[in-house]
């Protein structure tokens, strides 16, 4: 994983190593996709360390689940071009939230350890 940083970009490089196929769909019963699934399991072994985390709303399933992701020892990365709410307000609150979780990155330090950091789709590159 390479993190490349300059005056006026940072660019994520991220291992896709998991590919979403119908068999390896995750029902979940709360916003925290991590509550009562196996999706923790499954991401662990396949050696999955670090999570891009799109959805709506990002004040609510996006905020829960990467409090999920983090308490269990993942790096989050959350577009905030990809993770929506209904109001500017609720934006707001939502990236508030994911900065100042349990595992806090108020400075949004690119790929922090075990928290989350915000990004723009056009800042992460797939390899």
């Amino acid at each position: 994983m390479l993190v490349r940083s300059t005056r006026f970009r940072l660019e994520y490089n991220v291992c896709a190593t998991f590919a979403i196929r119908s068999d390896a769909s995750v029902k979940s019963v709360g916003q925290d996709r991590f509550y009562k699934t196996d999706l923790d399991k499954t991401l662990k072994a396949k050696g999955i360390t670090t999570l891009v985390l799109t959805g709506w709303k990002v004040s609510g399933s996006v905020v829960y689940t990467s409090v999920g992701a983090t308490l269990r020892g993942y790096t989050v990365v959350v577009p905030t071009d990809a993770s929506l709410a209904a109001t500017d307000y609720e934006v707001a609150i939502g990236q508030f939230q994911i900065l100042n979780q349990n595992s806090a990155n108020t400075t949004n330090e690119p790929l922090k350890p075990n928290a989350s950091t915000l990004s723009r789709t056009d800042m992460i590159v797939f390899q």
